[in-house]
């Protein structure tokens, strides 16, 4: 079979402007692929299938709906609906191709019953086959698979011949002669990816792109998105010396690398791994950085094991051979507001990821290594040391030096003692010539807090004991608990025996190489079982008794997880991440005072500072006064712990959380690169219908996972029909991250589309009291743009024929249970928790107030004449809670407990009825609503007070309105 050199643009940038040897077929292949590479997903294919043949094709550039005849429009949206759905139902929510068959054929009965001939016509081409539909909705992603080592994970050029893997770790180390192929000359492992390129070159082009990456040109003068506050969009320079941020066209990029179970987290059995890289805009608002249809699925790292530390390497030399050519020249794509070409630069800014990931990513040391920090020069055997103003830092030039030293080492030998000296190892991502891992490497706050979080209570509480007491059983000697910790085991050792190595003769026998991998990769954290609990503990059973009444009684938001009733028992499973962060920042103020307990006593002590640097860690605002007020409670954290448990070691997260400050210098508050935002992720691609062999299991969970992405472009198209764009949005729905206190909050239209169907649909069934009503007009006054010239009139005082300024407010309203918000749902005392809020008074915008929703109520208004337009308003009727009196202040135990968490006593809402209740409410808009809150009602005998109490407990953590 003759080969010639593929001329396809993918390949020849690939390997570097020669194309590999292929047959005539995979190059056909290749340039058809290419002619589809500006096309991007849409209904248009659709339409060539289902409209009338007497109606032209659609132009490019027309609307969807302009193209279909009037009689079929209807049903042709049905078809496209359809269709969306089928594509939905397999890709995201993981049904099996068969059952996806099963609903387009019964989707196709269904529409056949409509009995309509245009509907016929178009159904006798409608797919029953999930794939005709996503063929047809374009959303099939464009996958590159590569020959791959089964031994070390190097990458082959297509034209690699020969059988055995060639890969040397060192100038002095033997080949690796891992067997490439199989029997019937099949590769063994292939590796599976997309083209950044070719990516790049469709986000840039989508509609609404240009728009939002306009947020980051200037950030500090023209953005109000904190995401874009840190120094590095200011002081990262372009390849010429330039600001990078300050030309429009360069792009920043955040990679994320996590390795998962694609069987899911099972306790027993056999272990598989998968990674996943994924690379995400940075130069768009925070609330769009991880949708799904903005998130670039690198490649996936083929199973079944995860490469070690320097096979890492092999695995991302394609994507940083994609990036250099993408800073340096750079590439121009035609786009709507630049048909001639807009010069597009990508720079790579940011690593996040847990340690394992870092470590594999970056060539830093695991946390069980002498020279554990990734940030500074600390050891190990100095970790007690708290006076981090005197901690020798890491710096680019030392760091390249060191990396260089160690990739220049020609024995694993001199690696190993190289890296021993520094902690550092040479890593493919130093090819770029503006990578600086000093600064682009990110502590993943969530996992990093929840780690000091969830060792204080096993370790220092002794939750697991003090649980197992609360049954009455025996207790079990338990080693360190599993939480989710920053810092995992470490899973790899440097080889020194490679020089010595033998290969083995046939891949069917036991492979020593991956044999020593495996062994290599057993835990060295042992400290845990070093450690032992304290036996006198001074935190009791009935200690943990209370706190599981107050997280049952805690009246919270419904997006806000509730901790376990049994909190701490091992059989209320594992306590998430988030979890362990709203239990230490949002439960535990409420059970600290129900402890009686004085801010003296060390279990109240250590909390307080271990919840507050956790509090500010969160924010979503941060400043230098933030930042000096973190290290504060750090450090007391530290020192109370050493003070009063000097038989515990402390963890390199306590040390790590000192470098969480330069990061939010750096980029911005941590909660904007949490890694958090990544959980949907590893769900979509665990229920992906595989048929679980594992040589072809990333190339089908990367195909998953774009066909993912690009059904999230489509919905989001400007060019829907009426009837899909309606639905989108809930098809488009993802999983709510709500993992710490809410998500980052989307723009929203609060303003419906007032149309003749919404005016059909309302009802007035709220008469608006004359007290009410009064106050009604007043606000509406306030609330009037200066410019404007509307004039609201009261019915009560209308004379004479109105001017066309004037705007008649009704008296009746419509009565509402909820209201949707800025993506959140606001609701009257129907739900308590989500009816008690933090707002803004109308009259007085300057201090927070908080309430309990009495009412909602939405009055239409129009404006004169025929032609006058409609405005709905949303206006909430709110109970406030009464301050305490100033002899009951005094008897406020937060105030010496918690001073600076956030927490305010109030006297509990008393039971009014609907006239009062509105009477003495106050009438806001939604703009002045702040966030939820938490509550929890205080018994009067437990302060010695006439009426109940109501603590409050803001979950804003610096969020109001259109927060991003």
């Amino acid at each position: 079979m003759s080969l010639r050199m593929c001329t396809c643009n993918s390949c020849k940038a690939r390997f570097n402007g020669k194309g590999p040897l292929v047959t005539q077929q995979t190059i056909t292949r290749h340039l058809l692929k290419q002619q589809q590479l500006m096309v991007v997903p849409s209904t248009r294919k659709l339409l060539e299938h289902f409209q009338d043949t007497k109606t032209p094709v659609m132009n490019e550039e027309a609307e969807l709906t302009e193209t279909r005849p009037s009689g079929s429009s209807h049903a042709n949206e049905w078809l496209h609906l359809s269709l969306v759905l089928a594509a939905h139902l397999h890709v995201v929510c993981g049904l099996s191709r068969a059952d996806s068959n099963t609903a387009l054929a019964t989707l196709k009965s269904i529409l056949q019953s409509f009995n309509n001939k245009q509907t016929t016509n178009a159904l006798a081409t409608f797919p029953v086959d999930v794939r005709t539909a996503i063929d047809w909705l374009k959303i099939e992603p464009s996958i590159h698979r590569t020959l791959c080592c089964p031994g070390c994970f190097k990458i082959f050029d297509p034209s690699w011949k020969s059988r055995l893997c060639n890969h040397r770790e060192t100038p002095r180390s033997r080949e690796c002669n891992a067997e490439l192929f199989d029997h019937q000359n099949k590769p063994l492992r292939q590796y599976s990816t997309q083209s950044f390129q070719e990516w790049i070159i469709k986000f840039v082009q989508r509609d609404g792109i240009e728009d939002l990456l306009q947020h980051s040109i200037n950030p500090s003068n023209s953005s109000n998105d904190p995401s874009f506050r840190g120094s590095i969009w200011s002081s990262f320079k372009d390849s010429d010396g330039q600001p990078f941020h300050q030309r429009f066209g360069n792009l920043s990029f955040g990679i994320y690398v996590d390795w998962f179970n694609p069987q899911g987290n099972k306790t027993s059995g056999k272990h598989k791994s998968i990674g996943v890289i994924i690379l995400f805009c940075l130069s768009i608002p925070a609330s769009h950085r991880h949708k799904l249809q903005n998130l670039f699925f690198a490649g996936i790292t083929p199973g079944p094991s995860e490469p070690t530390v320097l096979q890492m390497n092999n695995v991302l030399f394609p994507l940083v051979d994609e990036l250099k050519k993408l800073w340096l020249p750079g590439l121009r794509i035609p786009t709507r507001t630049y048909p001639d070409g807009l010069l597009v630069k990508v720079a790579l800014i940011a690593a996040v990821c847990d340690l394992p990931a870092i470590r594999k990513l970056i060539g830093y040391a695991s946390h069980s290594a002498e020279m554990f920090c990734s940030f500074c020069y600390l050891p190990q055997s100095r970790n007690q040391d708290l006076n981090y103003a005197t901690w020798r830092l890491r710096t680019l030039e030392g760091h390249k030096s060191e990396s260089e030293a160690w990739k220049s080492a020609t024995t694993h030998a001199q690696r190993e003692d190289t890296f021993k000296a520094c902690g550092v190892r040479w890593s493919v991502l130093n090819e770029l010539s503006y990578w600086d891992p000093t600064s682009f490497t990110v502590v993943e706050p969530m996992h990093l807090l929840s780690g000091i979080l969830s060792w204080h209570a096993m370790r220092v509480w002794c939750l697991k004991e003090i649980a197992l007491e609360l049954k009455d059983k025996r207790p079990i000697d338990y080693g360190q608990p599993l939480t989710e910790d920053y810092f995992n085991e470490d899973d790899y050792e440097q080889l020194r025996e490679d020089e010595r190595y033998s290969p083995p003769d046939s891949i069917s026998g036991i492979n020593l190489r991956s044999l020593q991998d495996a062994l290599m990769e057993i835990d060295e954290d042992i400290q845990a079982n070093a450690d032992r609990p304290e036996e006198n503990c001074f935190f009791l059973a009935k200690d943990l008794s209370k706190i599981r009444w107050v997280i049952k009684h805690t009246e919270i938001p419904p997006w806000l997880n509730r901790p376990s009733p049994i909190f701490g028992d091992a059989s209320a499973g594992k306590v998430r991440s988030a979890d362990w962060i709203s239990f230490f920042t949002i439960f535990m103020p409420f059970a600290i005072v129900e402890l009686d307990r004085t801010n003296q006593h060390e279990l109240v002590n250590s909390w307080y500072h271990l919840a507050m640097l956790t509090e500010i860690a969160m924010d979503y605002t941060n400043d230098q006064n933030k930042t000096q007020r973190y290290l504060f409670h750090l450090t007391s954290y530290r020192s109370n712990i050493a003070e009063s448990h000097p038989h515990l070691d402390p963890t390199p997260n306590h040390h790590m959380a000192y470098h969480v400050p330069k990061q939010s210098h750096n980029f911005g508050p941590c909660n904007f690169l949490a890694s958090w935002h990544f959980e949907q992720i590893n769900g979509i691609l665990q229920q992906c219908p595989t048929n679980s062999k594992i040589a072809e299991l990333d190339f089908t969970l990367l195909k998953h996972g774009g066909r993912a992405s690009n059904l999230g472009v489509l919905l989001d198209s400007t060019q829907l029909p009426p009837l899909l764009a309606e639905l989108a949005p809930r098809l488009n729905q993802k999983k709510k991250l709500r993992s710490l206190v809410g998500e980052f909050i989307e723009e929203h239209q609060d303003q419906p589309n007032i149309d003749e169907v919404f005016l059909s649909k309302y009802k007035n069934n709220f008469k608006i009291p004359a007290y009410l009503y009064a106050r009604l007009l007043d606000l509406l006054k306030i609330n009037k743009d200066h410019a404007s010239q509307t004039n609201y009139v009261s019915k009560y005082e209308r004379r004479g024929k109105p001017s066309q300024h004037d705007v008649l407010v009704p008296t009746i309203a419509q009565s509402s249970h909820q209201f949707k918000h800025v993506g959140l749902t606001y609701t009257d005392s129907v739900d308590k928790g989500s009816s008690s809020i933090e707002y803004y008074a109308s009259s007085d915008a300057t201090k927070p107030c908080f309430g309990k929703v009495h009412k909602i109520f939405q009055v239409l208004l129009r404006g004169s004449g025929q032609q006058g337009k409609y405005q709905l308003l949303t206006f909430f009727c709110v109970q406030r809670l009464e301050n305490l009196s100033p002899q009951d202040q005094h008897k406020n135990p937060y105030q010496a407990l918690c001073p600076d968490l956030n927490v305010h006593l109030f006297y509990a809402p008393p039971q009014l009825p609907e006239q009062d209740g509105l009477r003495y409410c106050d009438l806001i808009t939604p703009k002045n609503i702040i966030y939820h809150i938490a509550t929890f009602r205080h018994d009067s005998n437990k302060f010695n007070t006439e009426h109940n109490l109501m603590a409050v407990k803001s979950l804003s953590r610096g969020r109001h309105g259109k927060f991003v």
